[in-house]
């Protein structure tokens, strides 16, 4: 409430009180007053992690996520030369085509923002297949972990570091299934995005 308008009403009220019983005036103007002079409560800004509503999408499994183009993230030539390595794992949501809602996309780990470009580029390349509940496509969110490892000659998958990598993905995908999927898209919303 605007001060003015506060102070306003505070005084009428005051004003109807005097003229009651002294009983009623004791306890109620004071009540009265601290309503009128506290300040508005803060509005807080949500961002939206995607445009879907939190009630039409699922939490995909992660043998239902399957990319239906294989096109694996450039390593960043600066980071490769510094023999900088990382690990993280991409938070999106999938229409119910296949395709990758960009605005959507977050992640998980704390890395240099060049790997975070390497995924956007792959991700908005991508295309996966529709995710199916009850026989329709649902938009989905999905987890998806990438690593990026400095080694001699081509990158080869490292068993170990994907068993690492799904193991954190799960971890995720457990702690947005008790959570529930609109607290965990909210606690997504300020985390490192394309």
């Amino acid at each position: 409430m605007r001060p003015a308008i506060a102070d306003f009403i505070g005084r009428r009220i005051r004003r109807l009180i005097r003229s009651a019983v002294p009983v009623v005036r004791v306890v109620i103007v004071p009540m009265i007053a601290a309503a009128c002079t506290r300040p508005a409560p803060e509005r807080r800004t949500v961002v939206a992690v995607t445009s879907i509503p939190a009630s039409q999408l699922v939490l995909a499994d992660s043998a239902e996520s399957r990319p239906t183009t294989h096109e694996l993230p450039r390593y960043p030539h600066a980071l490769q030369a510094e023999a900088v390595s990382a690990r993280l794992v991409a938070f999106f949501v999938v229409d119910t085509i296949g395709r990758v809602d960009m605005p959507s996309v977050r992640f998980g780990g704390n890395v240099a923002p060049g790997f975070y470009s390497a995924v956007c580029l792959t991700l908005s390349r991508s295309r996966f297949a529709p995710i199916r509940r009850e026989g329709r496509a649902r938009p989905a969110l999905v987890l998806q972990p990438f690593s990026f490892t400095v080694g001699d000659g081509p990158p080869t998958p490292d068993t170990v570091e994907l068993r690492t990598l799904a193991g954190e993905a799960e971890q995720y995908r457990r702690m947005i299934r008790a959570e529930g999927l609109e607290s965990a898209l909210a606690s997504l919303a300020p985390r490192p995005r394309c």
